[in-house]
């Protein structure tokens, strides 16, 4: 497959049906790469030391679980 064009990429990540939260992340991944000068594996180890601080997500709200029924 042919690489995307650069008009394709100067477009609104709304407009590429990218969701606003991906966009979001994808946003503070290339400013943060920016600020590390390219340094990959600090970024990383900066991530994963963020990652071990951080208590684990719960994997599903009780919301969307569904009821069993009694």
């Amino acid at each position: 497959m042919a690489a995307p064009s650069r008009k394709a990429s100067r477009r609104s990540p709304e407009a590429s049906g990218i969701p606003p939260a991906v966009a979001e992340v994808r946003a503070i991944r290339r400013q943060l790469l920016k600020e590390s000068g390219g340094d990959i594996e600090a970024l990383m180890e900066l991530a994963r030391r963020e990652a071990s601080r951080r208590p684990p997500a719960r994997t599903a709200s009780p919301r969307k679980r569904p009821r069993r029924a009694a």
